[in-house]
């Protein structure tokens, strides 16, 4: 579906990946092997605030206590996602993440690779907790979780599902290499990673730490955007208030869609409300003022004869030099907006200044 999907959207992909595929299978080994023979990865007793729909284990600091008003029950749940947790003792093998917050804490201070800002400094804000970095657990014992990787010469374990899942970023294109030269020619660091908000935690932290431990490069950009939802609630199949992205394909053209997504939702800080009506208003709006301005443009008033002038900052027309002057400026404002990742900002910086072409005309 997935694949039909990608099609439907006119997506292109270079490498699609299941993890359950042999091949990511021996890339997670090895690197769990390397992990051990550097010294990073050792086997301990874990306690912790564990939620089973996160895969995750949170500080107390990150755990707060609830009480359901119906029923009086009190539990734990997660400040960050909301999930309950219970407390876990158990043996595991552990990830010395601990001796990475301070080189993970420079990397995005010095290269400033997260994307909007203010999700970057959440993640500084994170690491300069020394108690959010404790040594992480990257096994849980077979008898509770069955269905993962094994670890590598003790089968009573199973491989931690995140460390398992992103080592797909380098099997999908070929890890393990035979060297550095191979590396780079497979693509690898990344240019970017896209990810949700709910798992910045998991890419900014974790898997940076793990690729310093096996001094590999780092990627180049991480990409965290906010969530669609719906009557103001995060789309899930369980609650019912998803949409049918087929559907909507069959309605729409990919390039409609894509343009609505990049408009509305492509600000990535605050969830967008998913809205129909608003893909329609838009789609209808956005392509009748297009088409109504190219038809302008090459009407033969505006064709035949002498060339017009290029429109001038230093016009007694006011309309004109202001227009001009947003003319001028337009390429560069774009391209801080898209190295920024805002691209919300650039569409609208460039309809802004198409919106102004209309009265000049008409002036």
């Amino acid at each position: 579906r997935f694949r039909d999907l990608a099609k439907d959207a006119n997506l292109e992909y270079t490498s699609f990946i299941r993890t359950t595929e042999r091949s990511h299978a021996a890339a997670v080994e090895d690197i769990w092997c390397r992990l051990v023979q550097k010294g990073y990865i050792y086997k301990g007793t874990h306690s912790g605030w564990y939620a089973v729909s996160d895969e995750a284990f949170y500080p107390s600091s990150q755990v707060e206590e609830v009480i359901d008003p119906t029923t009086g029950v009190k539990s734990h749940r997660s400040k960050e996602t909301g999930k309950e947790v219970v407390w876990t003792d158990e043996e595991n093998y552990k990830f010395r993440l601990s001796e990475f917050r301070l080189p993970l804490k420079q990397w995005i201070e010095k290269s400033g690779p997260i994307y909007p800002r203010q999700r970057q400094e959440e993640v500084i804000n994170y690491l300069s907790e020394e108690a959010h970095t404790q040594d992480l657990s990257v096994s849980r014992l077979s008898s509770r979780v069955g269905w993962g990787l094994p670890v590598p010469d003790d089968p009573t374990h199973t491989i931690y599902v995140w460390l398992d899942a992103l080592t797909s970023y380098l099997t999908a294109i070929g890890y393990p290499w035979v060297d550095s030269s191979t590396m780079k020619s497979a693509g690898w660091p990344a240019d970017i990673h896209v990810v949700g908000k709910d798992i910045v935690r998991f890419h900014a932290v974790y898997f940076p730490a793990f690729l310093m431990a096996l001094d590999m490069p780092l990627p180049k950009g991480i990409l965290c955007h906010a969530h669609w939802t719906m009557n103001k609630q995060k789309m899930a199949k369980s609650v019912g208030n998803v949409v049918d992205p087929f559907q909507i394909l069959q309605k729409y053209s990919s390039d409609s869609v894509r343009w609505y997504l990049a408009r509305v939702g492509g600000h990535f800080v605050d969830d967008v409300d998913w809205s129909l009506e608003q893909l329609a208003l838009i789609h209808d709006r956005d392509l009748r003022d297009l088409g109504n301005l190219y038809r302008r443009l090459h009407a033969p008033s505006m064709c035949e004869g002498s060339l017009a002038a290029l429109p001038s900052i230093s016009s007694s027309d006011s309309l004109e030099a202001e227009f001009a002057t947003s003319l001028m400026s337009l390429s560069g404002d774009v391209a801080r907006s898209m190295q920024e990742m805002a691209i919300s900002r650039s569409l609208d910086r460039i309809m802004g200044t198409l919106d102004m072409v209309r009265p000049c005309i008409s002036s």
